[in-house]
């Protein structure tokens, strides 16, 4: 759904106020990962900030402040980066992974 898309609308003099959603609770989680790819993006994102240099196969640790933006940022990285810990995360990102993988059957 693209609101750049929308070619016409109109009002059926209806108004309804809609609730907001309610946002996933912020924690402050440690992720532990491995990064097998996108070494850049992955650091930027992480704000992994580190003397070393970044390499493929390495482990990292980084504080997320939601769930569900670890979640969704770690499937936006299409593999390049393994969680590790913790295992909630880790399920859930398979479960939304496979998720998607359904939708193409």
């Amino acid at each position: 759904f693209r609101l750049d898309r929308i070619s016409q609308a109109e009002s059926t003099g209806n108004k309804r106020v809609l609730p907001l959603p309610q946002s996933a609770p912020e924690t402050n989680e440690e992720l532990r990962m491995k990064v097998h790819g996108n070494l850049r993006k992955i650091s930027e994102t992480f704000n992994l900030r580190d003397d070393t240099e970044l390499k493929p196969e390495d482990e990292v640790v980084s504080n997320v402040f939601s769930t569900e933006w670890a979640i969704r940022t770690i499937c936006s990285l299409l593999g390049t980066a393994e969680v590790l810990e913790p295992l909630n995360i880790r399920e859930l990102v398979v479960s939304r992974a496979q998720k998607a993988l359904n939708q193409y059957r």
